[in-house]
């Protein structure tokens, strides 16, 4: 990965847990590709507390067990002006995204495949700051 890649990558992980995601993992590789951002959100109505946990096995069962989403991140990165960095993401993407859906659901043993794909597009400015924008839901018809 690019160096700018991996800055606007380290940018989309502050972003998400300033947002109360929890980080699962990043940059993980699975049988069909590789998702830049594996999170989870916890239900906001759901008053448990979700304790993350570097281990696997352990972190399967609190995920499991919560009402919370498994959420799978794309991030797309773009300096300066042009195509807006999220319009990359093009149907045969998010196929794949959706794919890695299930088999982290059936990783992380959901009940339910409760996953959501979300694109979190992140714009440098000239100015040595960043534009972020998070699509929650994402969705790419075919073209």
């Amino acid at each position: 990965m690019h160096e700018f890649g991996a800055q606007c990558e380290h940018v989309a992980v502050v972003y998400l847990k300033k947002h109360h995601y929890s980080i699962l993992d990043r940059n993980i590789r699975y049988p069909q590709g590789e998702v830049d951002i594996l999170a989870y959100e916890p239900d906001p109505v759901w008053k448990g507390v979700f304790y993350f946990a570097k281990s696997r096995s352990l972190a399967r069962r609190i995920v499991s067990a919560d009402r919370g989403t498994l959420v799978i991140v794309e991030v797309k990165a773009r300096q300066g002006d042009g195509i807006a960095p999220e319009d990359r993401v093009d149907a045969w993407r998010f196929k794949k995204l959706t794919s890695a859906g299930y088999f982290f659901c059936t990783q992380y043993r959901f009940s339910a495949p409760r996953f959501r794909i979300d694109v979190i597009s992140v714009l440098a400015t000239s100015h040595g700051t960043y534009r972020i924008r998070h699509i929650k839901g994402f969705c790419r018809e075919r073209a």
